[in-house]
């Protein structure tokens, strides 16, 4: 299966998932898609993948333990039939002694119209785990399996930050499964 197809698909499911819960007013924009891989040497073959197809590496910091990579792709990456193209593709090595995880789209991230806590007011009726940092509040959502989140701020201008944006371009399943 195509990469690109497996994330057109997870981004055409969040649009949908943003209808549902009638947040699409909300949002202005798709930041971030995070990729989720299954090993360090996964995390380090996808980086050097990605160098290769022309994306640019903005940031790889250590947070909570593991490193994040945070990619701006050569072209924003979107969904067939979507109004939404993320600029960026964050890659977190798995967490140390975890059990490793299917590799996909682990969630997207949206910019919210209003900041933060005005959203989470407007939008009470949603249960929303709280994510991120005090630089980067997140309030995220699971519906029917697609995982969506949400800041107030796109992170693309501010990639010293702790928490970074991601996306990921086209890649084959070939290229994921080793």
């Amino acid at each position: 299966m195509d990469i690109q197809h497996l994330y057109s698909e997870y981004i055409g499911r969040a649009q949908q998932v943003l209808s549902a819960l009638g947040l699409e007013g909300d949002v202005v924009q798709l930041d971030t898609v995070c990729l989720e891989v299954s090993s360090h040497e996964r995390y380090d073959q996808l980086k050097a993948q990605l160098t290769e197809e022309d994306a640019r590496l903005l940031s790889e910091k250590e947070i909570s333990g593991r490193l994040i990579a945070v990619f701006a792709p050569g072209a924003p990456v979107g969904g067939a039939g979507s109004r939404w193209f993320a600029s960026f593709v964050e890659i977190p090595q798995p967490k140390s002694g975890a059990e490793p995880d299917a590799e996909g789209v682990k969630h997207v991230q949206f910019v919210t119209r209003t900041g933060i806590e005005a959203f989470r007011e407007k939008h009470e009726h949603i249960r929303f785990v709280e994510r991120g940092s005090s630089a980067n509040r997140l309030l995220e959502t699971t519906h029917q399996g697609t995982v969506l989140r949400f800041h107030d701020k796109n992170l693309g201008p501010s990639s010293s930050r702790r928490r970074l944006p991601l996306f990921c371009p086209r890649w084959s399943s070939q290229s994921l499964v080793r």
